[in-house]
Formats: structure tokens, sequence, C-alpha cells
């Protein structure tokens, strides 16, 4: 039986094997893969580095990276209570932003100061320089309600590194301390949606023991639910101001859509992976549709759709799983971080192999903050 000590390391873990299993393929499209590893995109089944920023094997890019800045978050967090120090979620938001910001400008692991990372997001790098610009100039505070790069920067930055607080909060906390993570750089309302629908079907996959097809139907209510929506926008109010939500349900409706196109029962990673992304299929009316009409734009919702669609298919492993998401193109090292992530969650840190496990990073890092968080719970 798979313990949830062994869920909680597959969802971390599992976003960095599959973000530096991704990395040697980042920015090529799924036809640019076939020619490259004939026949029909047999890509190696090993975290072998370089792609076009020459990472080593095992290294971290910015989704692991930025994962890791929430997961010092709430390891503080933890020390903070110990303490008997008072904690909110705002709290934690600012803690965790302070890491991002760490990583933005350096020093951050192997990087000296006033160093900038070798990959970052547009939309990632204008919040963080608004996060910065906003920041007390009395006490140097940041405030991730008061950064983002706006209505229409919906890519798949704060996705990619939203998955610590599935692990380490719950109820409210879950949803508020999501947003405003989210916030920091992706303030989008489909970004939001798009974490919060992720992290509910972690929760519930690593917490509650889920199926699969269940963790995705828990997604689904929550992001649909008027508690959410109240939670959301009591999560972004600053002095008394609410954020403007007269696109929220439009972008609900959208995330939802999205969702529902991974569940479609002819709607399969593999064939993605096999005869590209714009293969048709039905959807629920019989009407053929492009399965995955990626642009290459690293949007949210693919990235969502792929993670879906790959945890409800459970005939295939983890390994099976995330070398098809990465054989489909472009933004391939988010794509197989949100879907290891998410399959992690499943099946736990050893569908991942060892051979994978023993390159990456931070994995002694993060495997010693996760025994310090759950200790004997799990």
């Amino acid at each position: 039986m798979t313990t949830r000590r062994q869920r909680i390391l597959g969802a971390l873990l599992g976003v960095h094997a599959g973000d530096s299993f991704g990395a040697a393929h980042e920015f090529e499209t799924w036809q640019a893969i076939r020619q490259r590893f004939p026949p029909n995109g047999a890509i190696p089944r090993d975290i072998t580095g370089g792609g076009p920023f020459g990472w080593a094997p095992g290294h971290a890019t910015d989704d692991t990276d930025m994962t890791r800045a929430i997961l010092l978050g709430y390891r503080d967090r933890d020390l903070d209570t110990q303490k008997g120090s008072n904690t909110d979620s705002l709290r934690l938001a600012r803690t965790a932003s302070k890491y991002m910001l760490q990583w933005f400008h350096g020093p951050w692991a192997d990087r000296p100061a006033n160093s900038r990372p070798s990959d970052v997001g547009g939309a990632t790098a204008r919040g963080l320089m608004l996060l910065t610009r906003n920041a007390s100039q009395q006490t140097g505070e940041v405030d991730p309600r008061r950064a983002g790069a706006g209505h229409g920067s919906c890519g798949n930055g704060s996705l990619m590194r939203c998955i610590p607080t599935a692990l380490f909060s719950s109820g409210d906390a879950l949803v508020a301390e999501t947003v405003l993570l989210s916030a920091v750089t992706h303030n989008d309302w489909r970004c939001i949606l798009a974490c919060v629908a992720y992290n509910v079907m972690v929760r519930a996959l690593v917490m509650d023991n889920a199926t699969p097809e269940d963790a995705v139907a828990a997604g689904l209510d929550a992001i649909t639910s008027s508690q959410t929506k109240d939670t959301i926008i009591a999560a972004l109010t600053v002095n008394g101001q609410s954020p403007d939500s007269s696109t929220l349900a439009e972008c609900q409706a959208e995330v939802v859509a999205a969702i529902d196109r991974a569940c479609l029962p002819g709607f399969r990673v593999a064939d993605l992976a096999n005869q590209g992304p714009h293969v048709l299929i039905e959807d629920d009316d019989g009407q053929e549709v492009d399965a995955l009409p990626l642009e290459g734009r690293g949007f949210v919702l693919d990235s969502l759709i792929l993670a879906v669609a790959a945890v409800l298919d459970t005939s295939r492993s983890w390994e099976d799983l995330v070398v098809d998401v990465v054989r489909v193109g472009r933004d391939t090292d988010t794509n197989g971080a949100v879907a290891g992530g998410l399959v992690g969650a499943r099946d736990g840190i050893e569908a991942i192999p060892a051979t994978w496990r023993a390159k990456l990073q931070f994995g002694d890092e993060f495997t010693k903050i996760v025994d310090q968080l759950v200790g004997d719970e799990a």
C-alpha cells in the first residue's frame, strides 16, 4: 500500500523529475521530436540534461526552483509555528514570495548574488519586478496581492509551482494560499482557478486516497463553488478594495471546459504523443474536435489538460505517462512537471524511476523537508 508520505514525495519529486526530464526537449515541436528521435519520437527514457539552456542532468529549471521557493515558505511556517508565532495565509505567501525574489535576483542554490536564472517566463519576470517595486519602503515587506502580470497573461508559470500548498495546507487556507501564490506572478483568473483545481485534485489523491476520477471531480467542484469564489475574492482584497471579478465567471467556464475535455473517453496522452496534438477526437455530442491545439506559448490550460488526461489513465505507469506528455512537445519541462506532480500524487515516489530520482538536484533536500513537515503522521 502506498503511504501518504510516499504520495507527498511522489508529488514533489514528480514535479522535479518531470521538469528535469522535459528540459532536454524544451521548445521542440512534436514534429521536431519525431524527426530527431526516430522512429516516432522515441526519446531517451532517462534524465539526460541538455536542451536549449544546456542543463546538467537533473538540474532544476524554473519549475522546480519556484516549487522549492514555496516549499521553503512552508518549512519556515512550520518552524515559526513551533516557536509559537502567529501565522496566516498572507504571511505564508509573503515568505514564499521572498524566496521567489531570492531565486530571481540570486543568490540561489549554485547561483551567486546578483545573477538571473537562465530561464524566466515573461509573466514571471513582470510579476516579480512589480512585487519588488511595490515593497514597503519602510519595512521592505512584499505583498503578493500587489504584483502579478495582469489579466491576459495566462501562462503556466504558477501552475508549475503550486503543488506544495496541496501537500501542506487544507480547506479554505489551501484555496487562499493557492490564490495568493499564483497572484504573485499570474493573477489572470484562469491561472488562479487552474491552480485551485489542480491543488484540490492533488490533495484528494494524497490525503483522501481518492480515485483519479473522484479527485478530478473534487477539483471541478472546488472551482464552481460559491464558497471558493468568496475565498478567492477575500484573499485578493486589499484595504477593503476587492479585485475586479467581472470576468471571473467567464474564466471559470473556460477552465471547467478544459478539464471536461481532458475527461473525454477519446482523449489519451498516448494518442497525442503518437499521432500529434492536433489528432481529432469526439466530444460528448459526437463532434470531432482538435485534441490539444498547442500553440507553443505555455498556455496554462494546455498544461492542465495534459496533466488531467495523464492522471486519469490508470492503465499506464508514471514513467510512460510523463514520457508521452513530453513527446507531445512545446513547453516540455513545464508540461512534464505539472503532469509528473499530479501522477506522482497518484502513484507515489516509488513509481518514479530510481535512476531518475538519483539525479535530482533537490531530491535530498525535498525529502528532508517532507520528513520535517509530516513526521510520523504519514
